[in-house]
């Protein structure tokens, strides 16, 4: 997947279900009782050396901010005010859950042409701000607390492993 797109998680019916799968995952792993354990060889659970966590949806609800990019990249170059049930739309056809791809697209749809990797450099430049204009970033909200995080890094190795572009 790819980011920031990746997998855009919305609260449209396309992403309902995965947002809150994620979003219970991470509260699971933030109670006490709820330690990731996998089984042994002898069959006994136990807690696992590496936790590798995705961010998008996992350890960041992106929700509003990507869904707000798409609408904003596409409104950019085409003018066209399109809507979060129309995103969804998209969405719901197999290769649209990359948002690059699904703008790109969806730009050239509605006729004006231009290449992804221009539409691409608009999306990223409206998700992450510029020195004048703060970006949809802000519009996240991180899921894990920090306890929690503290708790499993005392147990094991934290990674993450993300398609998300460095700023």
């Amino acid at each position: 997947s790819v980011s920031p797109p990746g997998r855009t998680v919305s609260k449209g019916k396309f992403s309902t279900k995965a947002n809150s799968a994620r979003i219970h995952s991470t509260k699971a792993i933030e109670r006490a009782d709820a330690s990731p354990a996998i089984p042994s060889e002898r069959g006994k659970r136990e807690f696992p050396k590496i936790i590798i966590f995705d961010v998008d949806g996992v350890l960041v609800d992106v929700r509003e901010s990507f869904l707000r990019t798409v609408i904003e990249t596409v409104n950019f170059f085409t003018g066209v005010r399109v809507t979060h049930p129309q995103i969804h739309e998209w969405k719901n056809k197999p290769g649209f859950n990359d948002d690059w791809k699904l703008s790109h697209i969806w730009v050239n749809a509605l006729g004006a042409e231009h290449s992804y990797e221009e539409v691409k450099k608009k999306y990223v430049e409206l998700f992450w701000g510029t020195k004048k204009r703060p970006g949809n970033v802000r519009l996240e909200r991180w899921l894990l607390s920090r306890p929690a995080l503290r708790r499993l890094k005392a147990r094991a190795e934290l990674a993450i492993f993300t398609g998300r572009t460095r700023r």
